[in-house]
């Protein structure tokens, strides 16, 4: 199970930033569309950014859900 250490949203742009390690981004791919991966030098998942969130089929109430208690409102989507 991944656990996020971060998540950010950015109305302005609306954009979702998930990170999931503090590791150094080396690589970054647009796997599917409105979707880009961070990977570390070896080969690691440490972000995943998406792309016109508000819009997009990843359900942020369920993200949102998955988050730890302490992190539960970091996600403000209002």
């Amino acid at each position: 199970m991944l656990f996020f250490t971060k998540v950010k949203y950015e109305k302005e742009t609306d954009i979702l930033y998930i990170t999931l390690s503090d590791e150094k981004i080396e690589e970054s791919d647009e796997d599917k569309k409105g979707f880009i991966l961070d990977y570390s030098k070896n080969g690691n998942l440490v972000g995943i950014e998406v792309l016109n969130a508000s819009k997009s089929s990843i359900n942020l109430t369920k993200l949102n859900k998955m988050l730890p208690n302490s992190s539960s409102k970091l996600i403000n989507f209002s």
